[in-house]
């Protein structure tokens, strides 16, 4: 029974000293790598398609520095190339030209066919909450929020160019010739209160168009908040300008979408949060969603909310769970999917969409797929239920709605499932070679 003891004791020596081993290994590697991050040796050469994996952990409360995350490349016969990386909630993806980017807790990425670049952030950041390219130059818009901060990085070839800090929460960001324009209030950036108060002072009372909407407002007729679009990127003071106000609209919902600027006006969607364009089922789950769209006019400083239609006129409403956009913008026209693979295209001028294309989903109710939509193709990455089954990558081309059948990632499925020390991990996006044409089924 003593050597037993013994026997097992030495093997839980030597498990507790490899496992500390490669904890190490993962926790030093930042100092040993200081110059090439977490990838080295990780090209996009041969891939059509990246995927960005993050540990469970960062959703159960981990800091990111202890969790971890993969960048997993796929070619076109099937094989796959993977790199271990830090973790990172809500990770997003750009892949414009030859140049892939991805961040993690630690670093800014720039990766190519030929390598990858890796630019160290002067404060890690906890929580990504936005990634897009510059329609000016071409570099990286990256944006992070860390407690009451969000930070914005402009990153090219050559690292981190320039990063402005904004106190308190900027949920919805985008650009709009080379500036990042943020759509938030006075409820949610109360540190805008002054700043927009004074600019409210300075223009003459807006009669602009706004259907269905709302004000709140004192009986004197003097709002007790307002709806802001401010400059988060990039800015000099310790408060981003303010470049158009409206009495706040107290009904308004955002949820994730894409923001985009035409001709000086800076849209996206949104709910108003009222039964009137709201139904619910009594759990409070189900239900219909009617769709807005808020366009702050950059040049008279003003908003107007309209409500979106379907091809019939109609009301254009989705499911209570379908709302969270992913899609792509291109001058008036914003194409996009939704969580149940349903693609539309809105018109801004006329707050019309047209439904495109459904995207091959096996259970769309879960939500767990992720989308992408480039250069007039809809695609859609679905993990099994179980974890069990690789997951299902799908495309369809938006010009007829065609579809092709689900073809299995293999091999992700293994990386999903993770480790002992690494833990599950999550589908967070994913991004398609630009130029890179599916087979779409006859």
């Amino acid at each position: 029974m003593e050597h037993g003891i013994r026997r097992i004791s030495n093997a839980l020596c030597a498990s507790a000293s490899a496992a500390a081993l490669v904890v190490c290994c993962v926790s030093c590697a930042h100092s040993t790598t200081e110059d090439v991050g977490y990838l080295e040796g990780f090209t996009t050469s041969g891939a059509f398609l990246v995927v960005r994996l993050s540990s469970q952990g960062i959703r159960n409360g981990l800091p990111p520095d202890t969790a971890n995350g993969y960048l997993v490349a796929f070619q076109q016969d099937g094989s796959m190339s993977a790199a271990w990386t830090q973790g990172l909630l809500s990770s997003e993806m750009t892949w414009n030209g030859p140049v892939l980017s991805v961040g993690d807790s630690a670093y800014e990425y720039l990766i190519t066919d030929d390598g990858a670049s890796a630019f160290p952030r002067t404060v890690d950041g906890g929580h990504e909450v936005g990634r897009i390219v510059s329609s000016t130059d071409g570099s990286v818009l990256s944006f992070y929020v860390e407690g009451p901060v969000q930070r914005a990085y402009n990153i090219d070839s050559g690292g981190i160019r320039d990063r402005s800090e904004n106190q308190e929460f900027y949920l919805t960001n985008g650009e709009c010739g080379g500036r990042v324009l943020s759509s938030t209030s006075t409820r949610i950036t109360p540190i805008l209160q002054e700043s927009a108060s004074e600019f409210a002072a300075s223009r003459p009372p807006s009669a602009a168009e706004s259907d269905g909407a709302q004000s709140d407002s004192a009986e004197s007729g003097a709002p007790d908040g307002y709806d802001i679009l401010a400059q988060v990127y990039p800015h000099d003071g310790d408060l981003p300008p303010v470049l158009a106000v409206a009495p706040r609209e107290t009904r308004i919902e955002v949820f994730r979408t894409d923001l985009w600027c035409a001709d000086d006006v800076f849209y996206h969607l949104m709910y108003l949060d009222s039964p009137e364009f709201v139904t619910r089922d009594s759990d409070g789950d189900e239900g219909r969603t009617t769709i807005f769209l808020n366009e702050w006019d950059l040049g008279t400083g003003e908003r107007r909310i309209r409500m979106v239609t379907d091809e019939e006129g109609a009301p254009f409403a989705v499911g209570y769970q379908e709302t969270a956009f992913f899609g792509q913008y291109d001058e008036q026209f914003y194409t996009f999917a939704t969580p149940y693979g349903h693609v539309f295209k809105l018109d801004a001028q006329s707050a019309r969409v047209t439904q495109l294309a459904t995207l091959p989903l096996a259970k769309p109710e879960l939500r767990s797929a992720r989308f992408y939509v480039r250069d007039g193709y809809a695609y859609a990455i679905e993990p099994s239920e179980d974890g069990g089954a690789p997951p299902q990558f799908s495309a369809c081309r938006l010009s007829d709605g065609r579809c092709s059948t689900p073809k299995p990632l293999e091999g992700l499925e293994k990386k999903m499932r993770g480790s002992l020390l690494g833990g599950e991990q999550v589908l967070q996006s994913f991004a398609v070679r630009p130029g890179y044409i599916p087979d779409i089924d006859s």
